[in-house]
């Protein structure tokens, strides 16, 4: 009998000891289990801050694209004013240019009628010669003007 618990006592012994190379088999896979636990968390962390800081620069462009649009529509707002102002001034040369036009005629046509030459020599050939210099000089005056 006594070798009989002896035989038990060393089976207890070696199952007991299998049981604990399990248990250590089982702590090892926890611990493994756990560091790649971990590693996961890390590696979560760090994506949620990549997210987070590209989240940020996105919010930044966004804000970039609207003050370029911004500026943009400013762009065009001005372009649009000075197309205006240019035309206005166009219209206003135009009509000092008209005017000046029709001040030249009027001084040209009272030269012409102002000359000092006699009644009886506006047939004559000098006052005919006299009278084409000084259209002449008033078409050279227009000329100039414009």
């Amino acid at each position: 009998a006594a070798s009989e618990v002896k035989a038990e006592v060393s089976a207890a012994k070696a199952e007991l000891q299998v049981k604990e190379r399990e248990l250590d088999e089982a702590r090892r896979e926890a611990d493994d289990a756990r560091d790649r636990q971990s590693a996961v968390v890390e590696e979560l962390k760090r994506a949620e801050g990549e997210v987070e800081s590209l989240r940020s620069a996105l919010e930044a462009e966004k804000e970039r694209v609207g003050e370029l649009t911004a500026l943009e529509d400013e762009e065009r707002a001005m372009e649009a004013q000075t197309a205006d102002l240019n035309q206005q001034k166009v219209v206003h040369l135009e009509r000092s240019l008209a005017e000046l036009s029709a001040k030249l005629k009027d001084l040209s046509t009272a030269e012409l009628e102002s000359e000092p030459y006699p009644h009886e020599m506006k047939s004559n050939h000098v006052w005919q010669q006299a009278t084409n210099a000084a259209k002449a000089r008033s078409r050279g005056q227009r000329a100039a003007a414009f």
